[in-house]
């Protein structure tokens, strides 16, 4: 368990904490490609003109976007967005090019495009980046620790980062989401044998002679008869988490329903004809999204919708624009059915759907892009992800998709 004081003040601007922190100055679960820290800073801001490619779907060029930068150095991706505007992910600090760290930066406001670097835990190394930004001011992630371990982190603007620890004689653990409300964080605790188990930290508040501190405590999600390992990947302001089990079934997709004070597991199941799959995020309506994978897994971006009194789940195929099973990928859902990730063809891009029409997709600019991929997309229809040209390797970007 893991200690956070704050002053009891806070109790009387709790409701206003979102809006200071977006407008405070600014001092994976992603695949990101190999080249994405080896070039400088290029700033870019707009739209292009409407532009083909070879025949094929053409980029939706009305979608505005913003090169986000960097914190200096040569690289930068987004893994996450909230509903105040702030990204978070990883970026190279100046002079480092070999290695990122945990950083944030806001899209909007008079400090837009000015990164903060919430460093590690005195290593370098990968992972080490935001995972999950709620609207309360919490920012998760995972840092390398000095020993050369990976530690989940809770960051807040009043706190700083807080290693949020392991389970009981763990070596290494990666926080990989954070509820909006700021009430729950999932991810996974490894033992030194490389086995991963699925866990949640939860807060309890007291109060001291300091102030109100809140308790983080980490607890191992029960798989059940899915599997004896696994991961937890994202979690909805209703409690509801997703994640991974591994066992005698072989890889099975779980959502886990909360139940009192503990969370009962259940199976995502998939197809005949799609029989595996991975899970990226959730929203509030127990909407999953991910990919969905034939028997030699050639996989499509994917959407569970729960369906009937029983809340099975109804795997929803999200179009490629080629038609193909070419290792796609949702990896962001809001409320009202925005879902973003990426879709391959000749090159990987950053891709809209929505839960109305699954079977059309948005190509997201810029349209000269040598990759893209979006993240996660906030209620606002705010995306945030990276993308990368010939002439630098990696920026984050954000895309306003409405």
């Amino acid at each position: 368990m893991r200690y956070i004081r704050i002053p009891v003040s806070l109790l009387l601007i709790s409701g206003l904490a979102s809006m200071a922190w977006a407008q405070r100055p600014f001092v994976g679960k992603h695949g990101i490609p190999d080249q994405l820290f080896r070039n400088p800073i290029q700033m870019r801001v707009g739209s292009l003109a409407t532009e083909t490619l070879g025949g094929e779907p053409a980029v939706n060029t009305n979608i505005k976007f913003w090169d986000l930068g960097t914190l200096g150095g040569s690289g930068s991706w987004a893994s996450d967005v909230n509903d105040f505007g702030i990204a978070g992910g990883s970026s190279n600090p100046l002079g480092n090019t070999e290695f990122a760290h945990p950083a944030a930066v806001p899209v909007f406001g008079p400090h837009a495009m000015q990164w903060v670097d919430l460093g590690t835990f005195g290593g370098e190394g990968y992972p080490a980046q935001v995972e999950g930004v709620s609207d309360t001011g919490l920012l998760v992630g995972e840092a390398v620790t000095d020993t050369g371990n990976i530690h989940a982190f809770v960051w807040t603007p009043m706190t700083g980062k807080v290693d949020l620890g392991t389970l009981p004689g763990h070596t290494d653990s990666q926080a990989w989401d954070v509820n909006r409300i700021g009430t729950l964080i999932v991810g996974y605790s490894q033992d030194s044998s490389y086995n991963s188990f699925p866990v949640v930290w939860t807060p309890s508040i007291q109060w001291t002679q300091r102030g109100l501190s809140i308790q983080w405590r980490i607890h191992q999600l029960d798989t059940g008869a899915l599997g004896t390992t696994g991961m937890t990947m994202a979690v909805n302001n209703v409690g509801q988490i997703v994640g991974e089990a591994w066992g005698d079934l072989g890889q099975v997709l779980v959502v886990w329903n909360p139940s009192g004070r503990n969370w009962t597991p259940k199976q995502i199941a998939g197809s005949a004809a799609y029989p595996n799959g991975w899970i990226a995020e959730l929203n509030d309506l127990g909407e999953v999204v991910g990919g969905y994978c034939d028997a030699n897994w050639a996989c499509g971006a994917a959407l569970w919708r729960p369906t009937g009194p029983q809340k099975a789940y109804k795997l929803v195929p999200l179009a490629n624009p080629w038609g193909l099973l070419s290792g796609d990928g949702a990896i962001g859902i809001n409320n009202r059915g925005d879902i973003v990730g990426n879709v391959n063809g000749d090159r990987s891009y950053g891709a809209h759907w929505t839960r109305k029409n699954p079977a059309s997709v948005d190509l997201l600019p810029p349209a000269d892009a040598t990759w893209s991929y979006a993240a996660n997309v906030n209620e606002w229809g705010i995306a945030a992800g990276g993308y990368g040209e010939a002439d630098f390797g990696g920026h984050a970007i954000a895309w306003q998709l409405h």
